[in-house]
């Protein structure tokens, strides 16, 4: 009897405080638990704070345009503004460094550098990286294109040939002219002129020079002759400008040869020798055919 009871209120001791364990070692868990979530949840605060982005915009200063004709003194320059991880504006003045890269070989060390305009090759693709004072850096860029303001087909190397039936081999040349493929801008008193060069670079022949007209892409520019060139090359210009500033050039070559290759010659020779043993040996004795020499 004794020993009944006493298992009872024994076990009954050993229940509660098991009980009364479990529930503390819940509570730890759950208070561990709880506490761990806030941990990691102020983690994840934190880095979402820390990874706001700072931002760069670039633009073109005064335009909003984003294609532009070659122009031979034009430049673009580059707006640019910053904002740190606050959305608040940066001082261009307080950035630690710039580095611009781009193009036909662009760069620069300036916040806000410019372009000439004088070449297709500048257009494309320019990139900014700055650097703020925490060592921290951002990206920014723009693209822009730059066309040619006229566009035109190279004239292939010209053959000329003399007057066969001239007794001075006389070489004249005359040269129709060029049409234009296209005009992409329309700024300014737009002409065109073309000019012949002989091999020292002294003109020896010039056009008119005459209006461009954008809208008749048939009209021929350059027209212009030369009498007795003599043989040899001879470099053709044609300059298309604009306000006077030579914006486009088709520069081809002029050749003057003394025969259009139907010519052969003499396996032998027949001459006389003098008592000095010397002998007088003239082009049309060793040639035949349609020619002139010099």
């Amino acid at each position: 009897m004794y020993l009944g009871i006493h298992n009872y209120f024994f076990n009954k001791h050993f229940n509660v405080r098991t009980q009364k364990f479990l529930i503390m070692k819940n509570y730890l868990t759950t208070s561990f638990k709880t506490t761990l979530g806030c941990i990691i949840a102020l983690f994840m605060v934190l880095i979402s704070s820390n990874t706001k982005a700072q931002t760069v915009t670039v633009a073109l200063e005064g335009t909003t345009d984003m294609a532009f004709c070659v122009e031979s003194t034009d430049t673009l320059c580059f707006d640019v503004s910053v904002l740190d991880a606050d959305g608040q504006a940066v001082s261009l003045l307080s950035l630690q460094s710039a580095s611009w890269i781009g193009p036909n070989g662009f760069t620069s060390m300036d916040v806000e550098p410019c372009v000439a305009i004088d070449d297709v090759d500048v257009g494309g693709t320019y990139t900014l990286t700055v650097t703020f004072n925490n060592g921290s850096t951002a990206e920014g860029e723009i693209e822009f294109d730059v066309f040619n303001t006229f566009e035109f087909e190279d004239e292939e190397t010209e053959f000329v040939f003399p007057n066969l039936m001239d007794p001075n081999c006389i070489i004249n040349y005359t040269f129709d002219g060029i049409t234009l493929d296209a005009v992409n801008c329309d700024n300014g008193l737009q002409t065109a002129c073309a000019r012949l060069l002989d091999s020292d670079g002294m003109t020896i022949a010039t056009s008119m020079e005459i209006s461009v007209d954008p809208l008749d892409l048939s009209r021929l520019y350059g027209a212009l002759s030369a009498t007795d060139i003599g043989f040899g090359d001879f470099q053709l210009i044609v300059d298309f400008k604009s306000d006077g500033d030579v914006l486009g050039q088709m520069i081809s070559t002029v050749s003057a040869i003394e025969s259009r290759n139907n010519i052969t010659c003499n396996d032998l020779v027949n001459f006389t020798l003098t008592n000095n043993c010397e002998g007088l040996v003239t082009p049309d004795m060793v040639l035949e055919g349609d020619f002139c020499f010099d």
